[in-house]
């Protein structure tokens, strides 16, 4: 199959642990087997309890936990089945991360790095096509074991894959296109989803071609003066879009995993008023989230003003955009369902959620800027939810962040952003 991915990612293992950490990994009874018959130090499989059935899959067992970690990992933080019998008698979830391989209805493969791997934001190590060989053979194994994706433009248009990768590659164009400053890369993202929602613009959607590009890069140029207007001076917002944008930006850092391993219930209930408390603009980060610091009595929509940005660092967000739109994996089967315009709409407000949380990290640090590290931070936190966390995927959720994506709501949630 072809290969699909966007070129500037880079990985190489710094064996930190997260991924073995508290999320689950499923297995098949065919890997089950086969590691029970493996000999591994410190691992009794007669008198401990190793393998569970998966909850949501009756097919698939899970690899239960010591200390909030997998069972088979030892305390150098290697895996042990890894480390004694070789990568390829792991199960296959494991020996794909931090990939995500989908293969498509019309036979294309496609492939990005996962950025909540703290070793992909790094950005170091080799670049993806030296993986080319080993995700070809992930993809055959995969074609096995799971459908084929497919994504529709929005509920009304269904055009041809290839249709949809040249839209989305038109995007990936101006979106990277340093010429424009960030905001009005995203702004423009979201004018031209707008425009093309009219149904008299239809067809521009159902019959994309080379000329689609060129005349989206076409439009944003003309309309840079227009968006720098209506940026310059946007009505602010209301108390409801102050409380649905908080609400997202909780959507987007809250752990879904560390509560699953809560047993007592007061613990959920607990959570639950911590997002009441962020959407209201008194909560704070750390409690949603025990990866980001506390951020106490500082409103999300009020850090960004004022904070100055280091050079370089937005670099690693544009890569993870472009990252998303070369394999189109912010939409259909990779993307929680979401159609094309639902999946362009939750990328573009991601940016000023990712520069939120940025902030606000920074201000709990009590600086004024905003580096390379903070953004890091937040998209690492950011990628685990954006094509996982199923509260994306309902319909008033949805619904939120189409509102978000309207020409004023935006234009006030982007003005204090370079």
């Amino acid at each position: 199959m072809p290969l699909k991915f966007f070129a500037d990612q880079y990985f190489a293992c710094k064996n930190c642990g997260k991924c073995c950490g508290i999320w689950e990994v499923p297995l098949t009874q065919e890997e089950k087997e086969r590691i029970e018959k493996l000999s591994i130090p410190g691992i009794d499989f007669s008198k401990n309890k190793i393998f569970s059935k998966n909850k949501k899959h009756k097919s698939l067992y899970v690899i239960n936990k010591k200390n909030r970690c997998c069972i088979f990992l030892g305390a150098d933080k290697l895996c042990l089945i890894h480390k004694h019998h070789g990568e390829q008698l792991k199960p296959l979830t494991c020996r794909i991360y931090p990939f995500d391989i989908i293969n498509w209805d019309d036979d294309v493969t496609s492939a990005t790095l996962r950025y909540d791997c703290p070793a992909v934001c790094s950005q170091s190590g080799k670049k993806i096509c030296s993986f080319g060989t080993d995700i070809s053979a992930l993809a055959k194994e995969l074609y096995k074991k799971r459908k084929f994706a497919d994504a529709r433009y929005n509920r009304k248009l269904k055009p041809k894959l290839s249709n949809l990768r040249i839209i989305a590659e038109a995007y990936k164009n101006f979106l990277l296109d340093t010429r424009f400053r960030p905001t009005i890369r995203i702004f423009a993202a979201a004018k031209l989803i707008e425009f093309h929602s009219r149904p008299e613009n239809s067809v521009d959607v159902l019959e994309a071609g080379s000329f689609f590009s060129r005349d989206a890069m076409e439009l944003v140029k003309r309309s840079i003066k227009d968006l720098e207007f209506i940026l310059s001076e946007p009505a602010p917002l209301n108390l409801h879009e102050k409380m649905i944008f908080r609400f997202l930006v909780g959507g987007f850092i809250r752990s879904d995993e560390e509560y699953a391993m809560k047993i007592l219930p007061f613990a959920r209930l607990s959570r639950v008023k911590e997002i009441l408390k962020f959407s209201l603009g008194s909560g704070s980060l750390g409690k949603l989230c025990a990866q980001l610091p506390e951020t106490s009595g500082i409103d999300p929509l009020e850090a960004v003003k004022g904070m100055k940005w280091d050079e370089d660092a937005l670099d690693i967000y544009w890569n993870y955009i472009g990252s998303r739109l070369e394999s189109l994996h912010f939409c259909g089967f990779p993307c929680l369902g979401l159609t094309f315009e639902e999946g362009m709409q939750h990328l573009i407000i991601s940016y000023p959620v990712l520069a939120s949380i940025s902030a606000l990290s920074a201000r709990a640090d009590k600086r004024g800027n905003i580096t390379k590290d903070d953004v890091s931070k937040a998209l690492i936190i950011i990628d685990h939810t954006f094509s996982r966390s199923q509260l994306f995927a309902i319909g008033y959720v949805k619904r939120m962040t189409a509102i978000l994506c309207t020409e004023g709501t935006l234009a006030s949630l982007l003005k204090p952003l370079p």
